[in-house]
């Protein structure tokens, strides 16, 4: 290419253009400067043809490049291995292309993170020669080749020919401080392992490929190496889970992908297994690999920020919080903040969830686990473990207290709000330390510290973390022979298994939990278990061994004298009766369990008997009695000025007021109650408030925000692996797509709930949810598929219903085989529910029955016997003051909800 020569004349001290140098006055002055930088990209490295996943990051950065758009200097950050470097070598081909760096690219490497780096001086040397500079031209001083670099860059950029500067691997601010143009106009890409955030530059953070990403960036190497190679292709899953074991890395994937190419029979299942092992033992190619590109980085922190890194694996949750680091490290609150801080700076660590949340790379934490083992003895790892463990232990018995309201120390938290969103931040690694003090032989520690993490997270709702902390802490509490800490870790799982639908193995827990007890003696820990074991057998709609295990607890609790737990077991007996909706028997149940719970002055226990009696009158009708308890209670705790006590009364006298026809009323106490769990900190509590919100929109036929609201307690519940209110959520979901005749979408909801009851093994709910499944086939007209649910459905409740749910999924099954013109089945179907409903003397669901049976009837060609019962329907309707219904036709198109 031709060289151009810029002049730049002045004349009566005039002066145009741009000058190099010392100014010396004079009438006619000819400067001529050195040529600008080739338009070309010869000097830059070759860019590789496998690039993928980023072009969002390539939009981004073009919109930093492009003229006009604001500051044009941006620092590429990220992991060693992400493919900074090469995203900024495809940016600049891009402004290239665009006409953006008409000048040409200048490129250097810094080797930053290298025992050579280059200096500031070493590289303006560099770049002032690329720039046409010769060499004896060059200034000596630092500071005056600056100025001379700075110059030419901004003559360019003024004669619309800017240059695009690359700054590659820069170790820090100071040494691209110096190279960096001053006139606005120049544009510039740095990358860096480091932030760089004191520069005068756009940040542009580079992450990790997703998996799909990953395995296309596979692919793309394996076909450039050989053609055809379609083992990424062939085995869609092995490749996935070579880019997930790779952590998204390209440099790891690239490498991964070489070693592939070495061997083009080696299918890429068994490179998945190796990297599985050990990926950065792996990851390892002909003396390149994951560990050298690491190495540098961590050859560039200073001694204590390398202790940093190797202790922070100590920690073995899977992100860790500031106030865990501290205990680690063993130094105050704000030097800790500083190391995590630098070690984010230098991508070693990355920023987690929130602000005070750090995790780390599955590669990186693989490479400092190995330092940290490696020098284990001089960090003093274990008395690092040690320290952690008891720091856990102290906020975790602080949190216990003001949960259960035994304890009210306030010194660790400041309130149970406090205390409740610490477990929720940490309960994954609540478990992973208690895990950790179990398997390192620290069993004094690690079973104290179950105790205390159990509780938390099973009243905090979060059942399977419960359990897993159980079970560390029964592995060391069976070590030392502990059987009282054993006997109440058995009681936590098993409480924690019945909440996640682990019925049987429930039950199991309770009753390991109910022979502890009973070898220390302990009566009142036989009774729990007795009483949670006669629940579980409930569950399993088990009804007479229910109550045989209900009233041994009782008599248990009678002897020992605890008026709470005694009434308590009454309220659970009175349920049992509930079930079996022998509702009169089961209200005087309940108030006995009342009088009981009123005479220990336990408010609490008072009111979740009031709950459950409450329901048990709603449903046998007495409507106005429920009301007068419900508000009598809500009365009394407001006196009391109670306010966890009083928003669960008012929740109980929101759902009665729904009920008996107020739900306006009903949704503004909700939202009420919502509140006040949200602001105490009580998730599970919250979630139901949240759910009884939602139903209760419904209700009041409010069903465009019931749903949205709905979706909301779903997202929470599953988060927390809180199945009962996520199905519950569902079932609410469905209900409300239903009355907005969005019928496909309500069969979906109620799916996922009678799903998600299958998996907590409850069959009695996916019984019911079966039958509206089948209620909203029928609806669209998918016969067949309503007669398979409802058939299910009738199954499922020969073993687990009352009489009055068989009549329901009898009718459903007999409206679908009527649509399947099987009206023989179908007869016989109406036939049954007629018998059970006059058995029930459920006289209106007879009436009906009896309609859809005369209209089979007609079908079978039985005139007479079709006007019999048509007749007899009538009669009942009328009887029952529904003349209304006399008049319309009995068909079962016509046949109520299910």
């Amino acid at each position: 290419m031709a060289k151009r020569t810029l002049c730049v004349t002045m004349s009566h001290n005039q002066m145009s253009g741009a000058v190099l140098g010392s100014l010396i006055q004079a009438r006619d002055v000819t400067v001529r400067i050195p040529p600008p930088a080739p338009r070309a990209l010869d000097g830059l490295p070759a860019r590789i043809g496998t690039f993928t996943g980023r072009a969002e990051d390539l939009a981004a950065l073009s919109r930093t490049l492009e003229p006009g758009q604001g500051p044009r200097a941006c620092v590429i950050t990220g992991l060693p291995g992400v493919g900074k470097t090469e995203l900024a070598l495809q940016a600049a081909e891009h402004a290239h292309r665009r006409g953006w760096c008409s000048g040409g690219v200048l490129f250097i490497d810094l080797h930053g993170y290298h025992d050579r780096t280059l200096t500031a001086a070493d590289a303006l040397d560099s770049l002032l020669h690329a720039l046409g500079v010769p060499a004896d031209q060059i200034p000596p001083e630092p500071a005056d080749r600056t100025r001379r670099y700075a110059t030419l860059l901004a003559t360019q950029a003024r004669a619309g020919h800017p240059v695009l500067v690359v700054l590659d691997n820069a170790g820090s601010a100071e040494q691209v401080r110096p190279l960096l143009p001053a006139d606005g106009h120049t544009p510039v890409l740095l990358t860096s392992r480091h932030r760089l955030s004191d520069l005068d530059a756009r940040l542009h953070e580079l992450a990790v490929l997703p998996a799909p990403a990953g395995a296309e960036l596979l692919d793309r190497i394996l076909r450039t190496r050989h053609q055809p190679d379609d083992r990424a292709q062939a085995d869609p899953a092995a490749a996935t889970r070579i880019a997930t074991l790779c952590g998204g890395l390209p440099l790891a994937i690239q490498i991964a992908g070489a070693l592939l190419a070495d061997n083009r029979a080696r299918p890429a299942r068994t490179l998945a297994e190796d990297l599985a092992e050990g990926p950065i033992e792996e990851l390892t190619r002909e003396g390149q690999g994951v560990r050298r590109a690491f190495d540098l980085s961590y050859r560039h922190l200073a001694t204590d920020q390398q202790r940093v890194f190797r202790l922070l694996t100590a920690h073995p949750g899977p992100d860790l919080s500031t106030d865990l680091a501290q205990p680690l490290l063993d130094t105050n609150p704000r030097h800790t903040r500083h190391c995590l801080e630098a070690l984010a700076r230098a991508h070693l660590l990355e920023p987690g969830s929130a602000y005070g949340r750090w995790r780390m790379h599955d590669l990186v934490r693989d490479y400092a686990t190995e330092h940290g083992h490696a020098r284990a003895d001089s960090d003093h790892r274990e008395t690092a473990v040690d320290r952690l463990l008891e720091h856990l232990h102290t906020k975790a018995s602080a949190a216990t207290g003001l949960l259960s309201t035994t304890r009210m120390d306030q010194t660790v938290f400041p309130g149970r709000p406090e205390a409740a969103d610490w477990i929720e931040a940490e309960r994954d690694n609540l478990v992973a330390c208690t895990e950790l003090a179990a398997q390192s032989g620290r069993h004094p520690r690690a079973m104290f510290l179950a105790a205390e993490v159990s509780y938390c997270l099973l009243k905090s709702s979060y059942p399977w973390a419960c359990y897993r902390a159980t079970q560390a802490g029964l592995i060391s509490a069976k070590e030392i022979g502990d059987l009282e800490i054993q006997a109440a870790l058995h009681s936590y799982a098993g409480d924690a298994l019945r909440r996640t639908g682990e019925v049987t193995a429930a039950a199991i827990s309770q009753i390991c939990s109910f022979s502890a007890f009973g070898e220390l003696g302990l009566r009142g820990g036989q009774a729990h278990a007795l009483d949670e074991l006669g629940v579980l057998s409930a569950h399993n709609r088990q009804f007479d061994q229910a109550i045989h295990l209900h009233t041994s607890a009782i008599e248990l609790f009678r002897e020992l004298g605890d008026k709470t737990h005694e009434g308590l077991a009454w309220c659970h007996l009175g349920t049992v009766q509930h079930q079996l909706r022998q509702c009169d028997q089961a209200i005087a149940t309940y108030e006995h369990a009342l009088e009981l719970c009123r005479a220990a002055g336990n408010r609490l226990a008072e009111n979740q008997v009031t709950d459950t009696m409450g329901e048990c009158l709603l449903m046998s009708g007495q409507r106005a009695k429920a009301l007068e308890i419900y508000q009598r209670s809500a009365r009394q705790l407001a006196d009391q000025h109670t306010r966890d006590e009083h928003f669960l009364s008012q929740g109980n006298l929101a759902y009665a007021l729904a009920e008996a026809g107020e739900p306006e009323q009903a949704i503004a106490i909700h939202e009420q109650c919502v509140a006040h769990w949200t602001n105490s900190g009580d998730r599970e509590r919250e979630r139901i408030a949240r759910l009884a919100h939602g139903v209760a929109l419904h209700q009041g036929g409010r069903w465009e925000e019931a749903v949205p609201a709905l979706r909301e307690v779903a997202d929470q519940a599953h988060l927390a692996g809180d199945t009962l209110r996520q199905a519950g959520a569902w079932q609410a979901i469905g209900n409300s797509l239903t009355e907005l005749d969005r019928h496909e979408d309500a069969l979906a909801a109620y799916t996922t709930s009678a799903d998600l009851h299958q998996t907590r093994g409850d069959q009695y709910y996916q019984a019911l949810l079966l039958t509206k499944q089948a209620h909203e086939l029928d609806h669209l007209d998918r016969p067949a598929e309503s007669l398979t649910a409802a058939t299910t459905a009738l199954d499922l409740f020969r073993r687990h219903g009352t009489p009055h749910d068989h009549c329901r999924a009898l009718r459903l099954a007999g409206i679908a085989l009527h649509q399947l013109t099987r009206f023989t089945e179908a007869r016989a179907h109406f036939e049954q529910e007629i018998a059970l409903c006059r058995n029930e003397n459920d006289r209106f669901a007879e009436a009906w029955a009896l309609g859809r049976l005369a209209f089979t009837l007609r079908a079978l060609d039985l005139p007479e016997e079709a006007e019999q019962a048509r007749d007899t329907a009538t009669a009942l309707f009328r009887e029952l003051g529904r003349p209304d219904h006399a008049q319309v036709p009995l068909d079962p198109p016509g046949a109520p909800d299910a």
